[in-house]
């Protein structure tokens, strides 16, 4: 926090989670939409510093509404474990009928790997089967995001 004592790590790490918020603010204002400039800042802004990877989910309901977000997966920086079991009882304990889909690539590299497009086509399946839509899926690699909706790739 500020005040007396305080290191400047400690005052830029609480100056980034205060910005950080304002930004999940904004996303819960409108719809769950990969192409709104705030949901990508928010995005990149939840990524920035990682060396590890990360899998990141944001529900949305029936109205297209953001309801919530959760880190659903990790691992090192080349690799994490996900389970798309895990994040289909998430989705269905909120009620979203939506997911957009984002994880990091720490390289910095904001393309998709022959297993992030392999596992996210084996989750789009199974989530129509649950009646869930995957909107998208993004590609975080340092402030670059690849969209594998706007590539055509879902």
């Amino acid at each position: 926090m500020f005040g007396p004592g305080s290191t400047l790590p400690g005052q830029i790490a609480a100056v980034r989670r205060l910005l950080h918020a304002g930004l999940r603010e904004q996303v819960t204002r409108g719809p769950l939409d990969s192409a709104s400039p705030s949901l990508l800042q928010f995005v990149v802004a939840h990524f920035c510093g990682l060396q590890h990877e990360e899998m990141l989910a944001l529900f949305g309901n029936a109205g297209g509404q953001f309801i919530d977000h959760e880190t659903v997966a990790a691992g090192p920086s080349h690799r994490m474990e996900f389970s798309p079991a895990q994040l289909f009882r998430r989705a269905v304990a909120l009620g979203a009928v939506e997911i957009v889909l984002a994880h990091n690539h720490p390289s910095g590299i904001a393309q998709p790997s022959a297993d992030d497009l392999a596992s996210t086509r084996r989750v789009v399946r199974d989530a129509k089967l649950l009646g869930i839509v995957v909107r998208d899926h993004l590609i975080v690699g340092g402030n670059a995001v690849f969209s594998m909706s706007r590539a055509g790739l879902l």
